[in-house]
């Protein structure tokens, strides 16, 4: 017999081999164990030495992400995939500026904004701002911003104007009112040029002013710091102060605040109100000796008299002397500042007069004494033969010696004289 075995087949690491006598052939089993499931990044060889799949590959390193990011594994397509955004760069002013904190994950926003500059300033009627070029007629707080610089101005605007005088004309020392605009912080008003050195803003639409010692014809101006406006009209300024006097005279009064219609009852006047002149004497403040002034007038029946001085009399001081033909000569209680228009009366106390010198008439109403026919300044009996001649002889007509007024000199004359005579009535002055 010859013969051999067949040789046993070379074989992979997971086979085995068995001789089938049947078939008489080689029985070959076993399998090549499956690749394993690989990740996207692997790859996977056969290593016929271990019998067994080797796997390499490593999945890729996450990428460095922002503070704002996420990362997940895309196995799919084998990367990361990184999601989030930035936050949004905050609305920032001019004068700021962001960055982003990767620590904090915010922006941080830095920067503050520079002082305003200021313009603070009066004008006349209108202002051009440098800052932006714009004219401005308005007073008012006005702000402005260029290239991150914030400017504001303070502008007062004097529109100054001169509407009215009232009244259009005055002496020195009297009052005007001056209507108009943008009279508020005025620091001057002048009478043609000559300043006045009294005057009160009322308003920013009236200023009240008194004519200033000096001053002429002409326009009036008001100044309001830089700026002025000047009258339209001229302000005509009067060559004389006037006085509006009071008196009663004694032997005259006939009651109820009335005296007598003298010059009528002695033919001289026609005029009812008159009662007779009058002359008043502004004497000095130091001695009372001088007689800076002096004016006459007629006196009216209800005491009142006016009378136009000098205007270089106002503002001084005087007394006031009313001097009349049959009257003790009366001086005001006091010294008397003169304005433009001055006021006295002498009937409302005896106290106006100097040394209270005065008789009380009716209750209230005092009077000036008559019966000084000689005009000494004393009544006593140096003035009596001058009335006892007139009455003797039945005078009538304009006579110092007719105390009471009635046109006629007889006995109803003697009983004011008698009183004041035997009271020693005299002038009382200083």
């Amino acid at each position: 017999m010859i013969g051999s075995q067949p040789a046993m087949p070379t074989l992979a690491c997971y086979e085995t081999a068995s001789f089938n006598t049947t078939s008489c052939a080689w029985d070959v089993t076993g399998v090549q164990p499956s690749m394993p499931t690989l990740a996207c990044y692997e790859t996977a060889s056969f290593n016929t030495t271990t019998c067994a799949w080797v796997v390499i590959g490593s999945q890729p390193a996450m990428p460095t992400l922002a503070c704002y990011e996420t990362a997940s594994f895309n196995t799919t397509t084998c990367n990361w995939d990184v999601t989030g955004t930035q936050p949004a760069i905050p609305t920032v002013a001019c004068y700021e500026t962001a960055t982003f904190n990767s620590s904090t994950c915010v922006w941080d926003v830095t920067g503050s904004p520079t002082s305003p500059i200021v313009t603070t300033i009066s004008v006349c009627s209108s202002y051009t701002w440098s800052a932006n070029g714009q004219s401005y007629t308005q007073s008012g707080t006005y702000n402005f911003n260029t290239n991150c610089q914030d400017y504001t101005l303070n502008l007062t605007v004097a529109n100054v104007s001169i509407s009215g005088l009232t009244p259009a004309s005055g002496a020195v020392g009297s009052t005007v009112v001056i209507s108009g605009s943008g009279f508020t912080g005025a620091t001057g008003v002048s009478f043609n040029g000559t300043s006045a050195t009294s005057f009160t803003v009322n308003s920013n639409s009236q200023i009240t002013v008194t004519v200033p010692a000096g001053a002429t014809t002409g326009a009036i101006t008001v100044v309001v710091g830089g700026c002025s406006a000047i009258s339209s009209a001229n302000f005509t300024v009067g060559t004389n102060a006037t006085l509006n006097l009071k008196a009663y005279l004694q032997g005259y009064y006939s009651g109820n605040g009335t005296m007598s219609s003298v010059l009528s009852n002695q033919g001289v006047s026609s005029n009812t109100n008159e009662v007779d002149t009058i002359t008043v004497e502004l004497r000095d403040a130091a001695t009372g000796t001088n007689v800076v002034a002096s004016a006459s007038g007629v006196i009216m029946t209800d005491g009142t008299a006016s009378l136009s001085l000098p205007a270089s009399v106002v503002g001084n001081e005087y007394y006031i002397v009313v001097n009349h033909r049959n009257t003790v000569q009366t001086w005001s209680a006091d010294l008397v500042t003169m304005a433009a228009t001055t006021s006295y009366d002498f009937t409302t106390a005896a106290t106006s007069a100097f040394g209270d010198n005065m008789i009380e008439v009716e209750a209230g109403v005092f009077a000036m004494y008559s019966g000084d026919i000689n005009q000494d300044e004393f009544i006593d009996p140096f003035d009596y033969p001058s009335f006892e001649l007139d009455n003797v002889t039945f005078a009538s007509g304009y006579l110092v010696t007719d105390l009471n007024g009635d046109g006629f000199v007889d006995p109803f004359d003697y009983p004011v004289f008698e009183l004041n005579n035997v009271n020693f009535v005299t002038s009382v002055h200083p």
